[in-house]
């Protein structure tokens, strides 16, 4: 008792053990200042604790306390550094880093000190290193005409493909990247929406300045004032005027008005002096002017004739 009293300190806790094998119970005294691994398992009465432990088990899990970062394996006399892949869960608890994430050093002691792989690389299977992914990824495709197909849910096949005409592929995307060009039009209804066209009115389809413009947050489809298939179709209360939709204004029915009334004014005016003038080039060209449209009438009645001819005549 004194032995055990001077080599583990000044107070003692009692244990009852049962000895392996035997229902024989043997009395073991354990400092209070040493770790038992199994004492969350005991129900500690001062001088009193009975467990099912077993001799063996006890004096290989008693005495042995691990920093952080550290762990030992059940019997072993010192501790080791968590191994690679692992960080220090807690003190003496090893846990595996993250799903997407690797470990390439030992003694860490904290989840954040878990790596993340470059792009285009994966962890391996114990997260102890990086390697690359076995399907193509965005970074594979050509930066300026191509974009990586990523529609199927099978990532092997995943592949690059040429950037549709109309679009922007510009950097490493996918398809869900791909932008208009401005002054073009996606198809709704085209397969995977993957069609574009060009609007007639370039100013009315956003999208990206050009094909060498880098896609961050862009924005396509139809000016606020249009709508429709190729943004072509002015919202309610709006009138194309010149190209641009702008808001339908009952203040400038007037001015067109009287700038047609001034039209006509202007062409009565010019028929009115030169109605002389006029009557004699009349006089003049009149009989041309009879063997044109004579000449006219004719062709006209050819070109019935010829378009008739294949439903009136079994040609062989």
């Amino acid at each position: 008792m004194n032995a055990v009293q001077e080599s583990l300190g000044k107070t003692l806790d009692v244990i009852i053990v049962q000895v392996a094998g035997t229902k024989q119970m043997q009395r073991v005294w354990i400092s209070p200042n040493v770790s038992l691994f199994f004492i969350v398992a005991v129900q500690t009465i001062r001088n009193k604790n009975i467990c099912s432990l077993t001799l063996v088990d006890l004096f290989a899990v008693s005495g042995l306390r691990c920093n952080k970062g550290e762990t030992s394996e059940p019997g072993s006399k010192s501790c080791r550094s968590c191994g690679l892949g692992l960080y220090g869960h807690s003190p003496g608890n090893c846990s595996v880093c993250q799903i997407g994430q690797y470990q390439d050093g030992k003694g860490n002691t904290d989840f954040t000190d878990c790596k993340t792989c470059e792009e285009g690389q994966i962890p391996n299977d114990d997260r102890t290193a990086c390697q690359t992914m076995p399907w193509a990824v965005a970074a594979d495709c050509d930066i300026k005409t191509q974009y990586l197909n990523n529609r199927n849910p099978d990532k092997m096949l995943h592949t690059c493909v040429p950037c549709p005409k109309g679009a922007s592929c510009f950097g490493n995307v996918v398809w869900t990247d791909v932008v208009a060009l401005k002054g073009w039009w996606r198809v709704p209804w085209s397969e995977y929406n993957s069609t574009f066209k060009r609007c007639p009115y370039p100013d009315d389809c956003l999208g990206v300045p050009s094909v060498l413009s880098v896609v961050t947050n862009a924005t396509e489809g139809c000016t606020p004032t249009t709508t429709g298939p190729l943004c072509s179709i002015c919202i309610q209360n709006h009138n194309r005027d010149v190209g641009q939709c702008n808001m339908c204004d009952d203040s400038s029915v007037p001015v067109r008005v009287g700038i047609l009334l001034g039209f006509l004014a202007a062409l009565i005016f010019l028929i009115a002096t030169c109605r002389r003038q006029i009557q004699r080039k009349w006089s003049k060209y009149r009989p041309l002017w009879r063997d044109f449209l004579r000449i006219l009438s004719i062709n006209i009645t050819f070109a019935q004739i010829n378009s008739s001819l294949p439903s009136v005549l079994d040609i062989q």
